[in-house]
């Protein structure tokens, strides 16, 4: 029932300026059954955010994975959110993989004959079925959470702006969320 108020305040697409909010709200509650002193549930649950020429923000201040930064840089960064597994990409040097509450990452780099070394893409997929509810970790680009509404209402509000370098993977059904988004260097 919130969800839905919510969605009818926010004009049906969650902004990451309406998070601080929500933040404040469960810093309160957290204060109040647990006797402390508060803490930011975004910061704790964290946001992922595309940031087109630069890389992506991984939640839990674990840092940006940005183009160009080395293997084991990115490694490290992914690490300190999730267990991460090395595996193959097609005309990639190295690749790896970690999943972060029902998101699978996977990072790749040192791409040759594209021309490009060190970190060069990041693909974001949901892992299950459940594609008619938001994603837990809100995925942000443009100040817009391209999991957590439906995919029809999402691409109507990003594709007119839309850099060339996202990727958005339609759902089966418009009215499904998103169910992949991919960043690439270039």
């Amino acid at each position: 029932m919130w969800d839905m108020n919510f969605r009818r305040i926010s004009g049906l697409l969650r902004r990451v300026d309406r998070l601080d909010h929500i933040d404040r709200l469960d810093a309160a509650s957290h204060s109040a059954h647990e006797g402390g002193e508060g803490f930011s549930a975004r910061h704790h649950r964290g946001v992922f955010e595309l940031l087109p020429g630069t890389g992506l923000t991984l939640p839990r201040h674990a840092g940006v994975l940005r183009f160009g930064m080395s293997e084991r840089e990115a490694q490290w960064a992914v690490a300190t959110l999730a267990d991460v597994r090395g595996t193959w990409v097609c005309r990639a040097g190295w690749a790896f993989t970690a999943c972060y509450e029902g998101l699978e990452l996977l990072a790749y780099g040192d791409c040759v004959d594209l021309g490009v070394s060190g970190f060069t893409a990041v693909h974001l997929h949901r892992r299950g079925p459940r594609l008619t509810e938001p994603s837990a970790v809100p995925v942000v680009l443009q100040d817009i959470d391209l999991f957590g509404y439906p995919a029809n209402e999402v691409l109507a509000a990003v594709e007119p702006n839309l850099h060339p370098t996202v990727r958005l993977t339609p759902p089966p059904s418009p009215a499904d969320h998103l169910s992949a988004v991919s960043l690439s260097a270039g």
